[in-house]
C-alpha cells in the first residue's frame, strides 16, 4: 500500500478470497454426505454453518479486491480491464455458489458489508474482522447479486449471467411449489397464498426464457433440453393441483410453458 502497488493489493486479497471458497466448497461437498444419515445430523448443520462463514469470509475479501480496482482506477498510471473483469467475475461467481447453497438448503446467510474502510489519509485499508457488519441475505438476495455483476460485465460473462437466470427460476419453482405443497396439506388456498403462487410461478417461467435466449437448442442443446424440461415440470404441477383445487386453473392458463 505504500507504494501503491496495486496489482498485488489485488492479488493477495483474491488468493485469500480463493482460499476462503475452497474451504466453502470442501464443506458443501460432504453436506449430501451428512444428510443422509440422521445420526449425522449435528455434523451436517455444523458443515452448513462453516460452509455459510466461508463463503462470507470470502466475498469480504474479493469485495476488498474490488474496491481497490476502482480505487486504483483514478491512478493515470495503472490500468488493467482484464484484472478488473476478473475479479468482478470472482465476486459474483462466489455470490452464484452461495445462493445455490441457500436455494439447496432452504436457508439464508449472514454476509459482511464492504470488506474494506476508505481511509482520507491514503488508500482503502483492510479493517479488522471484528469491526464488519454483517447482513442477512437469501438465495434470492445473493442470486441476484451474482446476476447483476455478471451483466455488468456485458458479453465477457453472458453465459455467467444465463445460468443466474436458471438458477434464480430454479429457486422461484421451488418456492412456487413450496407453497402448492402446503396448500395441498390444508385441503385450501388464500387469497394471499395463490397470489404467491402466481408470483413465483410467472417469475420462473420468465427467468427460464430470459435463460433460453443464450442458452440455444443449437449452441448448448443439453442446457436447453433441461430448461424445457424444468418448465415442462412446473406446468405438470400446476395443472395436477387442479384436481384438488380449481383455482390452480386461473395460475396455469396465466403461466404458460412449453411442454415436451
Amino acid at each position: 500500500k505504500e507504494v501503491s502497488d496495486h496489482t498485488n493489493i489485488i492479488l493477495i486479497n483474491c488468493n485469500l478470497g480463493h482460499g476462503r471458497r475452497a474451504l466453502a466448497e470442501e464443506m458443501v461437498s460432504k453436506i449430501e454426505t451428512f444428510k443422509k444419515l440422521a445420526v449425522f445430523h449435528n455434523a451436517y448443520k455444523q458443515a452448513l454453518e462453516t460452509a455459510k462463514l466461508e463463503y462470507s469470509k470470502a466475498l469480504m475479501y474479493y469485495g476488498a479486491a474490488k474496491l481497490e480496482v476502482n480505487a486504483s482506477a483514478e491512478d493515470a498510471d495503472y490500468a488493467s480491464s482484464s484484472l478488473k473483469d476478473e475479479v468482478y467475475a470472482q465476486f459474483a461467481h462466489t455470490y452464484l455458489k452461495l445462493g445455490m447453497l441457500l436455494a439447496r438448503e432452504d436457508t439464508v446467510a449472514e454476509v459482511y458489508e464492504n470488506g474494506v474502510l476508505e481511509d482520507t489519509a491514503g488508500p482503502a485499508v483492510t479493517r479488522p474482522e471484528k469491526e464488519y457488519r454483517k447482513h442477512e441475505i437469501s438465495a434470492n438476495d445473493a442470486i441476484r447479486r451474482a446476476l447483476s455483476v455478471y451483466e455488468s460485465l456485458g458479453e465477457l460473462r453472458k453465459q455467467e449471467a444465463a445460468y443466474s437466470y436458471f438458477q434464480l427460476a430454479c429457486y422461484q419453482r421451488d418456492r412456487c411449489l413450496n407453497f402448492l405443497e402446503s396448500d395441498m396439506k390444508k385441503n385450501n388456498m388464500s387469497r394471499g397464498e395463490n397470489q404467491r403462487v402466481k408470483q413465483y410461478a410467472s417469475l420462473a417461467d420468465r427467468n427460464w426464457q430470459k435463460s433460453m435466449d443464450f442458452y440455444g437448442p443449437e449452441t448448448h442443446p443439453w442446457m436447453y433440453l433441461n430448461i424445457i424440461m424444468e418448465r415442462s415440470a412446473l406446468s405438470l404441477s400446476l395443472s395436477c393441483s387442479l384436481h384438488s383445487n380449481m383455482v390452480c386453473f386461473q395460475i396455469f392458463t396465466t403461466c404458460p410453458v412449453m411442454l415436451l
